[in-house]
């Protein structure tokens, strides 16, 4: 290797060491735009690119993750990416796993798992409050995001006690699942509900233009009691086998 190659090698090793350990503090300072405020905000970073800690994760004002720490993984320095190994605890909230980024930016989630409240995945996902509470347990097995949209996904959501809460008591829904897989360039999702008053199913699909769809149909089992049958009564009327539909579509912007 000529006297030259080797300098940029050392160079580049160099730069890569003070980077690592520089303080996270100040390169988010100086990464981070002036305007617009992202909606995602880390607060009280500590420690080094190599290894830290986020005190509060929040999406668009609202903390979604606490006591978050990371470790730099240098095999993904090999494929051009930085990666790394994130796991917090704390506030009823556990995340464990593997997030990597391109050079140009793309975000892949691998073997991730997370255990939270149902509102704090809302939240990070964007979707405006729902008065509803639950425990929510996410796996996700990959993930891929370009420019913030999902591209490709596999994993399931639990959705456990499920309980809508602007009656004078929350009345209790069940259980829910999604199982998540990529076919082709759609992210497809089958919904089910494995115990609970409600019988659910239905599915959901994201095309890669940002064009979703979605379709729901539940009724309400024999042993519902009388809160629950009121509270769906209220989505319409049922088709002649009892069921109730919920149909969307849209863009994701």
């Amino acid at each position: 290797m000529k006297r030259r190659h080797w300098a940029i090698l050392a160079l580049a090793v160099f730069l890569g060491t003070a980077i690592a350990h520089a303080p996270v503090a100040y390169l988010h300072a100086w990464l981070r735009p002036a305007q617009p405020q992202s909606q995602v905000q880390p607060y009280g970073l500590h420690g080094t690119l190599a290894h830290g800690r986020i005190a509060a994760l929040t999406v668009k004002g609202r903390a979604v993750a606490q006591n978050l720490e990371w470790e730099l993984l240098p095999s993904h320095l090999a494929l051009l990416r930085l990666g790394v190994r994130l796991k917090g605890e704390g506030e009823g909230t556990l995340v464990e796993g593997v997030l990597s980024w391109s050079l140009g930016g793309g975000l892949r989630v691998q073997d991730m798992q997370a255990v939270t409240a149902i509102g704090n995945l809302m939240a990070a996902a964007g979707v405006a409050y729902v008065p509803i509470e639950a425990r929510a347990r996410l796996q996700v097995r990959s993930l891929k995001l370009d420019g913030g949209r999902p591209v490709a996904a596999a994993g399931t959501l639990d959705v456990a006690g499920l309980a809508w809460t602007l009656a004078r008591d929350p009345v209790a829904l069940g259980d829910f699942r999604a199982e998540v897989e990529t076919k082709g360039s759609d992210i497809v999702a089958q919904l089910s509900s494995p115990s609970g008053p409600l019988e659910l199913s239905g599915d959901a699909k994201l095309a890669a233009d940002g064009n979703y769809e979605l379709h729901m149909q539940f009724k309400a089992r024999p042993s519902a009691e009388a809160q629950v049958q009121e509270l769906i009564r209220a989505v319409g009327q049922p088709d002649t086998r009892g069921y109730y539909h919920i149909r969307r579509s849209g863009k994701l912007s």
